[in-house]
């Protein structure tokens, strides 16, 4: 059916809108546009063609008389896009694909045509933001690609139309615009969506710059800023989404001129599990990082050492990044915006080192007590740059799916603390052990024969002792039938089982704790005397 003849020009994708002020209005649009309060049971007509209703051009179907195209998407002189002030109930908004806008002030029953005049013939307004800031003030985005022109025109208004500015300065050229958003915390920032990326404007369009990081080169065609994270749905390539974009909203002239900016820290909520979660397979999206994000900026590349320092409220460290080590994670010292992640964690425990050679230890994997999650309270992280240091108070906040209370989450680090240093102290021991039976069997030789046979039962003993803190397994014994789990073990499981929910430990797992504890302290007063003896002996 040609254009003219089809009683409604809905286009194949045409706008629905939810109503700001009454989630029982719903708006959809032809040329016409219609409101719902009955959930879509029902249809009022709410406009005339707000079109330029372009017969001239309706009469023949797309594609002919070759290859026919009969698809609502080569409908023309329809309205591609539908808004509505936040701020003010009854401002309705619309965009066509024939260079036109209109607005309405008394909840459609009367439209006023406010195109931008120098709006060139058949472009599509792809995207109208009403300004969540300042009524009147309004952005809309175009395109003209079915006309062959590649040219972006994102425009804004601060007169409810009346005149309209043109900005399009920073945008690349022949990177038609999509979609345009105004950030709902800060006045003037703006999002755009091109056919290639993403744009960003902190002077409220005046001029851009790209915000594209690691998004593929692709079409944006809408952006959502939700809470504190940039949503957008591409062609092609799915969702993304830019978690916090609160630093974005912090950065000023002062900001950009600095050397060095260490940016506020949003709270984060604590959650026992870290990394980024379940990936799920290959083409399946992972989650965020999980902790606390730590964002700052360095006007050049840092040749000296950048170093974040977490410390706790009473200003004891916990953990400290340098971009020197070689260990992970490490702060980056490259120019510009900078992110870094704590897990939340405290350090974790020293292992014991592999028996290895040592006859008669079975060396296995066993996972070590998990480094003990920081509970919710105040914490402060410290950027120091080039003898220069800057600190940023931030909050860690309970999931709130989570029933425990703050002084239950409490009693779990503090009994995980006391967990991982135990297994370290046992840790400790084990290195005791090993250097003593070092020492003594490098000098058994030299010895005579009644001090031989005394030196052989000292590492008889040392070995009994190392069996009962980790596992040891007797020459004779078969390689399938393990000896009893050492504290090591016991207390690696104990962790676990503290650890595995948000929750207050037990009285059972604080019992046990105790009897682990008593059991160390018994065998460390044995290992003291053994050693005691030996060095006696030689």
């Amino acid at each position: 059916t040609p254009a003219k003849d089809v009683k409604y020009r809905f286009y194949y994708s045409f706008p629905v809108l939810l109503s700001h002020h009454d989630p029982g209005v719903l708006y959809t649009a032809a040329q016409y546009v219609f409101r719902s309060t009955d959930e879509g049971q029902s249809w009022d007509q709410i406009s005339s063609d707000l079109t330029r209703n372009r017969q001239d051009v309706m009469g023949e179907i797309s594609g002919g008389p070759i290859s026919s195209n009969a698809s609502s998407l080569f409908h023309v002189s329809l309205i591609r896009t539908l808004a509505e002030s936040p701020l003010q109930e009854g401002e309705l908004w619309v965009g066509t694909d024939d260079s036109t806008v209109q607005v309405s002030q008394d909840g459609g029953a009367s439209w006023l045509d406010v195109s931008p005049p120098d709006l060139p013939e058949w472009t599509t307004i792809t995207a109208i933001d009403v300004s969540p800031h300042r009524r009147g003030t309004v952005y809309i985005s175009g395109e003209r690609h079915r006309v062959s022109d590649r040219t972006p025109y994102l425009y804004k208004t601060s007169d409810f139309g009346s005149t309209w500015q043109l900005i399009t300065q920073g945008i690349r050229e022949n990177d038609y615009s999509w979609v345009i958003r105004e950030d709902p915390v800060r006045p003037g920032l703006l999002y755009a969506g091109t056919e290639t990326g993403a744009y960003i404007s902190f002077d409220a369009g005046d001029s851009w710059q790209s915000l594209q990081a690691n998004l593929p080169p692709v079409l944006v065609m809408q952006m959502l800023v939700k809470d504190d994270d940039l949503v957008v749905a591409t062609h092609g390539r799915g969702f993304w989404i830019m978690d916090n974009v609160s630093s974005l909203r912090a950065i000023t002239p002062e900001v950009a001129s600095a050397p060095v900016h260490l940016f506020e820290v949003a709270p984060a909520l604590r959650r026992l599990r870290g990394g980024r979660g379940y990936s799920g397979p290959s083409d399946a999206a992972r989650n965020p990082p999980r902790g606390v994000m730590i964002e700052y900026y360095l006007a050049q590349t840092s040749t000296s050492e950048v170093l974040l320092t977490i410390t706790d409220a009473g200003g004891e460290i916990i953990q400290q990044f340098s971009s020197g080590s070689e260990e992970g994670p490490n702060p980056s010292t490259g120019a510009g915006m900078n992110r870094f992640f704590w897990d939340m964690r405290y350090p974790g425990t020293r292992m014991p080192p592999s028996p290895g050679a040592l006859d008669g230890f079975l060396s296995i994997d066993y996972s070590p007590p998990s480094p003990p999650v920081a509970p919710p309270g105040q914490f402060m992280v410290r950027l120091s740059v080039d003898g220069q240091a800057y600190e940023e108070l931030f909050e860690i906040r309970k999931d709130p799916r989570v029933k425990a209370s703050d002084a239950d989450l409490r009693a779990q680090f503090e009994l995980m603390v006391d967990l991982r240093d135990r297994f370290s102290e046992v840790a400790d021991a084990v290195v005791r052990i090993r250097e003593v039976r070092g020492q003594v069997e490098g000098r058994r030789a030299e010895l005579p024969e009644a001090s031989r046979v005394e030196a052989e039962g000292i590492l008889d003993e040392l070995r009994e002792i190392e069996g009962i803190l980790t596992i040891w397994m007797g020459s004779e014994a078969h390689p399938m039938m393990w000896s009893p789990p050492g504290l090591t073990e016991k207390l690696s499981s104990l962790s676990g089982a503290v650890g595995a929910a948000d929750a207050k430990p037990t009285e059972s797992m604080y019992a046990v704790f105790e009897d682990l504890s008593e059991r160390f302290e018994v065998q460390l007063m044995r290992l003291n005397q053994v050693i005691e003896e030996a060095g006696q002996s030689q």
